[in-house]
């Protein structure tokens, strides 16, 4: 549920906070609830960094970012990056997960993403219908630059001849992600001494 709620754009808090309340009663949110929770959003709205703990033992760790779209600003898209592991430890996985309108499904965007130090552009082909999952692998001094930086960086950029769309940076912020990084790196490398025995 908690990694239902992080995809849509919502505080994994909020599934905490309704655990708490017994399931024969109702319990409204406050206006200041809902801003906290993301439901009510004016501008950007950022979860925090989620340690998601996968049935298959996977372990991942989580955020996504919600941005006014167009010019009136009463509509939001929301974009999803995660971490976990890597088949080549000690590199750690970056993933990148947004979804697209119709017109934007039939030329979809290039990703570029600026992690610290690092520029990536990563080719969009064939994107599942309306979405663009994209992953790519960073090296740990790599991920500690972007800790130290603030932010992980990703721009969405449209090709001008078929979109007048101006590109989008997205910011990811690594705020609370240092925290959760220890748990990630043990996670993996004991991932990786598992599969060498």
């Amino acid at each position: 549920m908690r990694r239902y709620v992080v995809a849509m754009g919502v505080d994994p808090g909020l599934v905490d906070a309704a655990a708490k309340i017994p399931s024969r009663t109702f319990r409204g949110l406050s206006r200041g609830e809902m801003q906290r929770f993301g439901f009510e959003t004016r501008g950007v709205y950022e979860t925090p960094w989620f340690a998601y703990h996968g049935p298959a033992g996977e372990f991942l760790l989580l955020k996504s970012v919600t941005y006014p779209t167009g010019d009136t600003g009463d509509q939001y898209r929301t974009r999803t990056a995660g971490l976990t592991c890597s088949p080549f430890h000690p590199s750690i996985r970056f993933m990148y997960h947004q979804e697209l309108t119709a017109k934007e499904s039939r030329t979809p965007p290039m990703i570029r993403a600026k992690i610290g130090d690092s520029v990536i552009d990563l080719t969009t082909l064939n994107p599942q219908r309306d979405l663009v999952e994209k992953s790519f692998y960073l090296e740990p001094q790599q991920l500690q630059r972007a800790i130290e930086t603030g932010s992980f960086e990703i721009t969405e950029m449209f090709d001008q001849s078929m979109i007048k769309k101006p590109s989008r940076v997205v910011n990811f912020s690594t705020l609370g992600l240092s925290a959760n990084i220890v748990a990630l790196e043990s996670t993996c490398a004991s991932k990786s001494t598992q599969l060498s025995d």
